[in-house]
């Protein structure tokens, strides 16, 4: 809006809290300023839709508070719901008849109930995403100039209102338990039980007041724990080494129950298991279609998905949103219970890149091409890390592509996100738990490269929430296909170095969700080893493959891929699975992958998980030279 034009405020009725999902009625009433609105102006309105939520406009109707005025009422984008964060619903009215004078009024009804032969009675229904602050946005065109040619420059077509009407949008009634079962982060710790209460659409529930009783699976009842803003904590002192530890939390005053992930502390000794998030976006530097911060992410992370690391990766940062970013990172680190990994994301045309650092760093890492981020990592403890590898922009194909491996950098790139929000981008072609690809760019098309690169999993989610997986990327409804992205490092210790080193070693894997455990080893060596040398000659022969899998779900199958190929499938039906398979066939003579060059790389192999639940896991894999 031109400075000094008064176009008039628009208000909403009731203003009052919404509820998350729910039904109702809105109305936006306009009032119209000194300037007036011309016979043929009007309006456009928009409900909330920064970080993709959706609101159901539901019937709309329009009328003015001017005798003669009509209102013509048109919506684009409501049926079908399109996903695309650029397409979302938008209200049209058009003023017919009459000019309006200050002071008229147009009043906007979303969710019109209509009458007793009207029709079916099309409420509007809230978006399903809890927020505070949710913005309708509202546009005026006083002179009716919104029918022009575009290749006309006409001024004031559209101007935005100022202060549009805000609404907070709280969490429905609690409809279950997540129980979170954390690994001690020291050798004489603990191990952590979290307990949050959601709602139905993944939205922790803060006003849940309940007294659930928490006990281990098949063991003893656990200490009560008072409840503050729908969660609670509390601890487990002793594992059992040779035992799978689940705790359970059940409400039978609210009807809520919850099973924990499981833990087995001697599958994957000497290491522990830690869970974390390194891939999410926020509204700070991130664009207008992305909500919250650095601090708001990572005590999401913490508090509503008992995370044990999180990073966040914003794609742009001025100076004063990376010392912001490395406060945060400050503030929040507790070595033993939560550690933030100081990061940005880097999107090129030659494939989006985050940035993540081991240590603090007042340098801000440059744009620019992928040879400024070499530069940049030089001489510092860092990697990148590519992702959403085998997809392009849903705005423009021409704005970021599929990552182009020729740019890659072995001294940084030691990691791939092979699932996030948009799915899993394990293959070339849509398969199990992918739904792109086509691009030559998928976590096998690097392997078959030679790149030693191991697999990691972040949500890329927009709505600065680390370990949510309802952000509707790529058009993908969470609601109707299973995808997320979750990492877990085996790492000695809950620190800053204790990840690092984890993920600098590729001693991870990843998971579109399910916290389940996963050992793999060939020939002893755990997943991310490179063989070569001695130990790779006394692997000549034949060679010996664990896996070990406990799961969240029963699990329906386990795959162990070599070369890119699906070499053993194994059927399973229970929560554990314990294979210990042999590769008799000499490195010499296994058939080289699609496409790669053997260079003195005679294999690799990685497993694959899937639940019956849709639930996926990647091992990174083991590589073994000639």
């Amino acid at each position: 809006m031109a400075a000094g034009i008064a176009l008039g405020n628009i208000r909403l009725e009731p203003d009052g809290p919404v509820t998350a999902g729910s039904r109702g009625t809105w109305r936006l009433v306009y009032t119209v300023g000194p300037r007036g609105l011309a016979n043929g102006g009007g309006l456009r309105i928009a409900p909330p839709h920064r970080g993709m939520v959706r609101w159901d406009v539901g019937r709309v109707i329009a009328y003015a508070s001017r005798e003669g005025a009509a209102c013509e009422v048109t919506v684009e984008n409501a049926h079908p719901i399109s996903y695309h964060w650029r397409h979302f619903p938008v209200v049209q009215v058009v003023v017919r008849g009459v000019e309006l004078a200050a002071g008229d009024t147009v009043t906007v009804v979303l969710g019109e109930r209509g009458g007793y032969v009207s029709g079916y009675r099309v409420r509007a229904r809230a978006q399903e995403f809890a927020q505070q602050g949710a913005r309708f946005e509202a546009w005026v065109d006083p002179l009716g100039n919104w029918r022009a040619l575009r290749e006309t420059t006409v001024p004031d077509t559209s101007c935005a209102l100022a202060d549009p009407p805000q609404v907070d949008v709280v969490a429905a009634e609690p409809a279950r338990l997540r129980v979170y079962l954390r690994s001690p982060g020291t050798d004489d710790g603990p191990a952590r039980v979290q307990v949050v209460a959601e709602d139905r659409y993944g939205n922790p529930a803060p006003q849940y007041a309940g007294r659930p009783d928490l006990a281990v699976v098949h063991g003893e009842a656990l200490p009560a724990a008072p409840v503050k803003d729908g969660r609670l904590s509390t601890e487990l002192p002793a594992l059992a080494e040779d035992k799978v530890t689940r705790v359970q939390a059940v409400d039978t005053e609210n009807e809520l129950v919850g099973r924990s992930n499981p833990l087995a502390p001697g599958l994957t000794r000497p290491w522990r298991v830690y869970w974390g998030d390194l891939h999410v976006m926020t509204g700070a530097g991130g664009g207008g279609m992305m909500l919250g911060n650095t601090r708001s992410a990572l005590e999401h992370g913490r508090d509503a998905k008992a995370l044990d690391f999180a990073a966040i990766t914003k794609p742009s940062n001025s100076p004063e949103q990376w010392e912001f970013d490395r406060q945060a990172c400050r503030d929040f680190y507790q070595p033993g219970e939560y550690v933030p990994i100081l990061a940005c994301e880097r999107g090129l045309k030659t494939g989006h890149k985050n940035v993540y650092l081991a240590e603090d760093c007042a340098e801000v890492c440059p744009g620019g091409p992928a040879e400024a981020i070499w530069e940049y990592l030089e001489g510092k403890r860092g990697m990148a890390i590519p992702h959403h590898t085998n997809v392009h922009s849903e705005s423009h194909p021409r704005q970021w592509g599929p990552q182009d491996w020729s740019t890659h950098n072995p001294r940084f790139e030691r990691l791939l996100e092979i699932t996030q929000d948009r799915g899993s981008f394990e293959t070339d072609q849509p398969g199990v738990g992918g739904y792109f690809g086509g691009f030559g760019s998928s976590a096998q098309d690097a392997l078959a490269r030679g790149m030693r690169v191991g697999f990691v999993g972040g949500t890329d989610n927009h709505r600065g929430q680390p370990g949510s997986f309802v952000s509707p990327l790529g058009g993908l409804d969470p609601h109707e296909v299973t995808v997320g992205g979750l990492t877990a490092v085996l790492a000695e210790e809950l620190t800053r170095e204790g990840i690092w080193q984890a993920l600098w070693s590729r001693r991870c894997y990843a998971t579109n969700g399910p916290r389940l455990v996963l050992w793999f080893a060939v020939g002893g060596h755990p997943m991310g080893s490179e063989l070569a040398g001695e130990d790779a000659r006394a692997l000549a022969e034949r060679r010996r493959i664990e896996v070990k899998v406990i799961g969240t779900r029963p699990i329906e199958r386990i795959t162990i891929v070599r070369n890119n190929e699906d070499w053993r499938s194994e059927q399973v039906g229970g929560y554990e699975a314990d294979l210990e398979l042999e590769d008799d066939t000499r490195l010499q003579d296994i058939p080289p992958a699609a496409g790669a060059a053997r260079d003195g790389l005679a294999a690799w192999y990685y497993v694959r998980v899937l639940q019956e639940d849709a639930g996926l896991a990647w091992s990174s894999p083991v590589w073994v030279e000639l």
